[in-house]
């Protein structure tokens, strides 16, 4: 059975099309709030484009009995696809994003995207069916910024946990977060800067694989410890990554890959840090020069792996 796309207009109309069709929109600044909703048997597919898109009170559902849908606001995996992507991306606290398998099947897809800033506030769920099925995919991404504020749950009662991607510039692991303001963020002229800063406790309460992903640079400089078992921190940066800080899973891998796209670069520090998988797994590379080979990139200065 095929179940409609919901594909929500730069001007504020909503139109259900085959799921076959490609959208084709105007931009614009497009405020969304009220309910929609694919779910069936299978999630359906929702869309929301526009230059300026936020979702104020919004509740969408891509849910479904058997596995979960598809649901992209403000664009495509890391902006990639064939729809517009937004310049910026708002999702207050009273907003929540459903791709969940309710009953067998995995969860779905949920894809937050702004080529330059996007806020999240909300909650999204894309869990496993509750019989059978692994979690779902989520991406956050602001490409220059993105302030992260909100949950997001990829679990599975009896299969494999999914994955969380934050993927802007540069990121910074800190006590608290968040530097941009609700009101500002769908500014044009808002200059947020390009150092996403992410509050430590958001990542601690993970359920699924974190992905952290930054062009540039990766700081910890709050101690992570996430408690759920076999949950992992993944981070990928185009530079370097400082680990300043504690990194605590509960059997959870910890990867840590400076020069993540082989351009510039990047290496792996670890100054004075205790790194703690409970019996997960210790990975770490970089590239001290351009054109060296191996991990003569990773530097461990009074730091410890248990």
């Amino acid at each position: 059975m095929l179940f409609p796309r919901v594909a929500v207009d730069a001007d504020g109309s909503i139109q259900l099309i085959g799921s076959n069709t490609t959208v084709s929109t105007d931009t614009g600044t497009n405020l969304i709030s009220g309910v929609i909703s694919t779910s069936g048997e299978t999630g359906g597919s929702i869309t929301v484009v526009g230059d300026r898109v936020g979702l104020l009170g919004a509740d969408l559902n891509a849910s479904g009995m058997e596995g979960g849908g598809d649901i992209r606001i403000g664009g495509d995996y890391q902006g990639q696809g064939d729809i517009s992507n937004a310049s910026r991306t708002l999702i207050d606290a009273n907003s929540t994003i459903a791709a969940d398998a309710l009953l067998n099947g995995d969860g779905g897809r949920v894809i937050i995207w702004a080529n330059e800033a996007t806020r999240f506030d909300g909650r999204i769920s894309a869990q496993g069916g509750t019989q059978s099925g692994n979690g779902g995919f989520v991406e956050v991404s602001g490409l220059n910024f993105l302030d992260f504020q909100g949950s997001a749950d990829t679990s599975a009662s009896n299969g494999e946990f999914g994955s969380l991607l934050l993927d802007p510039t540069d990121i910074e692991i800190v006590e608290t977060g968040g530097t941009a303001s609700l009101e500002d963020v769908l500014a044009a002229d808002l200059n947020p800067g390009t150092r996403s800063v992410i509050n430590a406790d958001l990542i601690n309460a993970a359920v699924g694989d974190v992905i952290l992903q930054a062009t540039n640079d990766i700081i910890f400089s709050a101690d992570i410890n996430i408690a759920a078992f076999g949950i992992g921190l993944i981070a990928n940066a185009g530079n370097d990554i400082d680990v300043n800080s504690n990194i605590t899973t509960n059997g959870g891998d910890v990867v840590l890959n400076g020069n993540f796209d082989g351009v510039e670069a990047g290496a792996v520090s670890i100054q004075n840090s205790e790194i703690n998988t409970l019996g997960g797994n210790l990975h770490a590379s970089g590239q001290a020069g351009a054109g060296s080979l191996g991990n003569d990139g990773v530097e461990i200065g009074g730091g410890k792996h248990n």
